[in-house]
């Protein structure tokens, strides 16, 4: 890498983490791009040259936030004994990425605030894509589940819907710890008992 590669990306790497410090202490609606530029010790045109608008900077953050989140959900799923304990592990990933990333996380939720509006369809469309494979994800343990039979025949609705009620309880769970002050210990272990509850599912593996 050049001098002037470094450079840039210096600057790129000061703008993130000003946006990130101001939207999850102001909000997105309440944060100035002069406020960012500021704080990141660049001019405003540096801000606008990199990301064009402040929806295209959201859209960035919070595709950087999923991505840690289900690289680091992938991890911990792939360790699984069976379908039942994926589940198990995807949703203490869900809650341990937020206790360790709490700002990041708060991000990506003020990103369904805006609609994206403003914001390039590129960065939507990849943003769209990559909530999909999370969601796949959480879909295909389940399955596994139902294959190993650690989890019960469901009778309340398909994988699909039963992984995407699930995923909503974990975000809905998250917009109380950030925004409500729930107590997150307390709603890992609803998470959880939700979960076992909907998948009619004994907290154990097969053969354990």
């Amino acid at each position: 890498m050049n001098s002037q590669s470094g450079e840039t990306m210096g600057k790129v790497e000061a703008i993130l983490d000003a946006a990130s410090t101001l939207f999850a202490k102001k909000g997105f609606d309440q944060t100035a791009v002069s406020e960012i530029a500021s704080l990141a010790g660049v001019a405003n045109g540096t801000v606008i040259y990199h990301f064009k608008s402040k929806e295209n900077l959201l859209y960035v953050m919070s595709w950087f936030t999923l991505n840690s989140l289900h690289r680091r959900t992938r991890m911990e799923v792939a360790g699984a004994s069976c379908g039942l304990e994926g589940v198990d592990l995807y949703i203490r990933a869900f809650f341990g990425y937020l206790e360790d990333q709490p700002n990041q996380l708060l991000i990506y939720l003020q990103n369904s605030t805006t609609g994206g509006r403003h914001a390039d369809p590129l960065l939507l469309s990849n943003l769209v894509a990559l909530r999909t494979r999370y969601l796949e994800m959480l879909t295909e343990v389940v399955r596994e589940g139902l294959a190993d039979e650690s989890i019960a025949p469901l009778e309340a609705g398909v994988p699909d819907d039963v992984a995407r009620g699930i995923q909503s309880l974990l975000f809905g769970a998250a917009w109380m710890v950030l925004c409500h002050h729930e107590k997150r210990e307390s709603l890992l272990r609803e998470a959880l008992a939700t979960a076992y509850m909907r998948l009619a599912a004994e907290a154990r593996c097969p053969g354990s």
